[in-house]
């Protein structure tokens, strides 16, 4: 992944570009608007978005809805999120949820690694984080789980190859 991004405004999506990178699947963004910290794929669209104050408090409305699975399950000990993308709902689980264990699996290191540096990331022996690619992994891992949510994205929006 290359990190060629000077501090510089951008148009294309509304606010500071705070990192420009690329790896195999294609540009990565990290863009600073009004205080709330965006995560891009190859597009304007927003495929994470945090306030940086608050990270807990999830600010797109597919994430909020998608959390709303954690209230059908009585005391959920285990989740598993396909795709981190900014890490916006592992935030809020982490949070709200401070007896569950939260596993992700992501297939772009760069995507953890730039989550890891803008996205604030809890540093904690509840979140583990794999890389690796999930339809792989899917059917050996979704038995194991109170709660799985299918975050994967690419640039051109959710992501439906994993089924």
């Amino acid at each position: 992944m290359t990190d060629n991004t000077p501090l510089e405004s951008d148009s294309c999506y509304g606010g500071r570009v705070l990192f420009r990178g690329q790896d195999h699947e294609g540009a990565i963004q990290v863009v600073d608007k009004s205080g709330l910290r965006a995560l891009h794929f190859s597009s304007p669209a927003t495929q994470s978005l945090i306030d940086p104050q608050a990270p807990h408090q999830l600010q797109l409305e597919y994430t909020a809805v998608m959390s709303l699975a954690m209230l059908m399950v009585q005391q959920p000990k285990r989740v598993l999120l396909i795709g981190l993308g900014g890490g916006a709902l592992l935030q809020h689980i982490f949070h709200y949820f401070p007896d569950v264990q939260i596993d992700v699996i992501e297939r772009r290191t760069a995507v953890v690694d730039v989550a890891r540096k803008y996205f604030l990331l809890p540093d904690d022996a509840r979140v583990r984080l794999y890389c690796a690619e999930a339809l792989q992994q899917l059917d050996k891992l979704v038995s194991r789980y109170d709660v799985v949510f299918n975050d994967a994205y690419s640039s051109h929006g959710p992501d439906i190859s994993i089924y």
